[in-house]
């Protein structure tokens, strides 16, 4: 994770950012309005020993704000994030009608 606070950074110093990820882990739901939940994996893969006061947290991936991207590049091409948001749309829309 980090895509996040490297989008606040970007940001705040007027740099594009672009993000590279497969379609497929774009979930659809997202797009109709479902928040996506964030996995959390095992916190020894940060940490192998554990304490009493101290809770570990490994979360799988982070929530980055689609006014702070640029583009994202995907197998399927670079898109504009509105674009791309669209297209998984209708895409999303085409497999629940089985078409």
């Amino acid at each position: 994770i980090g895509t996040r606070t490297i989008s606040f950074l970007a940001k705040e110093f007027n740099k594009p950012l672009y993000v590279c990820s497969s379609s497929l882990k774009f979930d659809p739901l997202t797009v109709f309005g479902y928040e996506e939940v964030i996995e959390q994996r095992n916190p020894i893969e940060v940490w192998n020993k554990t304490f009493k006061n101290l809770e570990i947290k490994n979360p799988a991936f982070d929530r980055t704000p689609m006014k702070n991207i640029k583009g994202i590049i995907t197998e399927l091409g670079v898109w504009k994030p509105e674009k791309f948001v669209n297209f998984m749309k209708k895409s999303a829309r085409k497999s629940n009608l089985g078409i």
